[in-house]
């Protein structure tokens, strides 16, 4: 378990990413469909705005606590690394629209 604060962020950032993927899923399958643009629907956009933002603070906290704190739990790490790819994702995303 995370012993700094900014570790304990992390974690709990990434639980409420993966809450939010569940939802926007939920959401998918229930037979919600996107549209020409990305907020056509709003159903399906503030889920994935949602889970972006929390994967972005478990990255910058996670990377934060374990850079200056010293945090070296095996959860921060992993919360660490999926933000990351969210990251990367979005990163991708904005340089390279489809």
């Amino acid at each position: 378990m995370p012993k700094t604060r900014p570790g304990r962020i992390s974690i709990i950032s990434i639980l409420f990413f993966l809450l939010s993927m569940v939802v926007l899923f939920s959401m998918v399958s229930m037979g919600e469909r996107g549209g020409a643009g990305f907020f056509d629907n709003l159903y399906l956009t503030i889920p994935f705005l949602f889970a972006a933002l929390f994967g972005l603070v478990a990255f910058f906290a996670g990377t934060f606590s374990m850079i200056y704190k010293g945090e070296r739990a095996v959860l921060v790490v992993i919360s660490t690394g999926i933000g990351l790819f969210v990251l990367i994702f979005l990163l991708g995303e904005i340089i390279f629209p489809h």
